[in-house]
């Protein structure tokens, strides 16, 4: 039997230097923290110790993303999120609302910000739009690999997503 591989899954620079120094793929969770430092892979890859697991870097980007046959639906099924989001900052995210709970939830103006600066840290839209978010994200920091995460309250508009990014 073959072990599965090690990694390093991390939101700070804290992680990314531990990666580096104990030889470990870095695997950056953008989807819990968006607010990356620009040049946290540059640092991996600079610091790396190859190790018994790897011989040389391996970084990934793990992003949030969910697309949709249109922008609109992609958008919509992104409400829940917000919602979530917003619960998560207040410290109590529970389960994954639906989208009407979040159509039928008073935002506040603090609220509505905290989700309007969010947004560009994630990946929302139609295939082409999400295929071209992803691929300036790989560039920007030179990925070896990128992982994606989608949550909706609905399991098949999951499922759809990952099948539209797959073909696209």
């Amino acid at each position: 039997e073959i072990p599965p591989q090690i990694w390093m899954l991390g939101s700070s620079e804290d992680s990314s230097e531990l990666a580096a120094l104990t030889g470990l793929p870095y695997n950056f969770a953008y989807f819990i923290n968006p607010n990356i430092r620009p040049d946290i892979f540059d640092h991996y890859r600079r610091h790396f110790k190859a190790g018994p697991n790897f011989q040389k870097p391996h970084s990934a980007l793990t992003v949030f993303a969910i697309c949709a046959d249109t922008e609109e639906e992609a958008q919509q099924l992104s409400l829940s999120r917000d919602l979530w989001y917003v619960r998560l900052l207040q410290g109590s995210p529970g389960p994954f609302p639906t989208v009407d709970a979040a159509l039928n939830y008073p935002f506040s103006d603090g609220e509505l910000a905290a989700i309007e600066d969010s947004k560009g840290k994630r990946v929302v839209g139609t295939p082409e739009q999400v295929k071209t978010k992803l691929l300036k994200l790989a560039n920007q920091f030179q990925l070896d690999e990128l992982m994606l995460i989608t949550i909706t309250h609905d399991a098949a508009a999951r499922r759809r997503s990952y099948e539209l990014i797959a073909e696209v």
